[in-house]
């Protein structure tokens, strides 16, 4: 039997299930197909019932990709059509914990690793259309360090 969310006025772009949480997923939405309107994050929790909404929150461009992290259960970042990343914690009801502006154009892929370096450096990739890589970094204070890695072969 297929369960179903609907989602009114949003078009579903990306599918993401939690490392974590076997039945819990992220999905990233737009409206007008993409091509104009806000976005939508959600995260959904499959029941014996069906598909229940356990949060969602709305961006001021379309959302295209989501990823859940592999060291934290409730943190998710998505990219958007404004060209960001948003850095999101299932346990904040409001706004993204970070938010990076670094891309000229929408934010098709995004992936989220857990590199571990010796100074404790988290690293978070991104991938936009015109095939460049764009990684943001931040350190176990929160601190951002931007690494930019050029290259066509994503």
């Amino acid at each position: 039997m297929a369960k179903v969310f609907r989602s009114p006025a949003r078009h579903g772009y990306a599918v993401e299930v939690s490392p974590f949480i076997p039945n819990r997923v992220a999905c990233a939405a737009s409206q007008y197909y993409g091509i104009a309107g806000c976005g939508t994050l959600l995260v959904l929790d499959e029941t014996e019932t069906g598909v229940a909404l356990v949060r969602s929150w709305e961006w001021s461009d379309g959302l295209f990709d989501v990823a859940w992290s592999e060291a934290n259960e409730h943190v998710l970042v998505a990219g958007g059509g404004d060209g960001s990343l948003q850095l999101w914690d299932t346990n904040n009801h409001s706004a993204p914990l970070r938010v990076a502006k670094e891309h000229t154009q929408e934010v098709t892929h995004t992936l989220m690793h857990l590199f571990v370096s010796v100074l404790g450096m988290v690293r978070l990739l991104s991938t936009v259309c015109e095939g460049v890589r764009c990684g943001l970094e931040s350190d176990q204070r929160r601190k951002p360090h931007r690494l930019w890695i050029v290259g066509s072969n994503c």
